[in-house]
């Protein structure tokens, strides 16, 4: 897991602690989050604020969040580590025409 997101973990945790079986993320009744819930309440109305496409889901950003990682010019090796991937081969398998030609 990236330092960032183990420190805004470690944040949110200090803010909203978890007893015994609580789920981490809850809504604001202290409910799990589910779903549909999820899209209707909370994404929805993020990508409607951030002026995305509708259409727009988790994968997209995911997507264009390897994109900019790989015109960045971090390695396969880093891109693979940041988006979970079980090797770099996976990552190179989906990415891979987005990295640069080395003979250029």
């Amino acid at each position: 897991m990236p330092r960032i997101v183990a420190t805004a973990l470690k944040g949110h945790l200090d803010d909203f602690p978890a007893h015994g079986e609580e789920f981490l993320f809850r809504n604001a009744k202290g409910e799990s989050i589910h779903s549909s819930r999820f899209y209707e309440q909370i994404w929805r109305p993020a990508i409607a604020k951030a002026k995305l496409s509708k259409g727009t889901g988790p994968h997209a950003l995911r997507h264009a969040y390897a994109s900019l990682l790989i015109a960045a010019g971090e390695s396969v090796k880093v891109v693979s580590e940041r988006l979970g991937h079980t090797n770099a081969a996976m990552a190179l398998n989906i990415y891979s025409h987005l990295f640069p030609e080395s003979e250029e």
